[in-house]
């Protein structure tokens, strides 16, 4: 783990088996899968993530994932982010080999 003001990068190794029920964080998390599958849950939507697939979860987003008990362990490298609620403000998975999803144009503040 490497912490700053601000951010936090955490390589997490996910045995099979893990799970981590619904949650929510203050801050945003970005996420890489880099070996390993399983079972991203953001919000109500569920998403199979592989290598390579990179996530974002704003703040306060229930999220939850899970290693299936007969697979590979899930290795992700993830950066918990103070950014404002607007920079981004939703929940995504990109595939590998994917673009971004297009953003919503920010407000220019008052």
């Amino acid at each position: 783990m490497v912490k700053g003001p601000g951010a936090e990068l955490i390589l997490y190794r996910l045995p099979p088996g893990t799970r981590f029920e619904l949650h929510t964080h203050p801050n945003s998390e970005l996420g890489v899968v880099l070996s390993g599958e399983g079972d991203l849950l953001l919000q109500d939507t569920r998403r199979w993530v592989r290598p390579g697939d990179s996530f974002f979860i704003p703040p306060k987003t229930p999220h939850g994932f899970a290693v299936p008990a007969k697979g590979e362990p899930v290795v992700i490298l993830n950066a918990d982010v103070d950014l404002p609620r607007d920079a981004v403000d939703v929940p995504s998975v990109i595939r590998s080999g994917d673009t971004a999803p297009p953003r919503r144009p920010r407000s220019d503040p008052p």
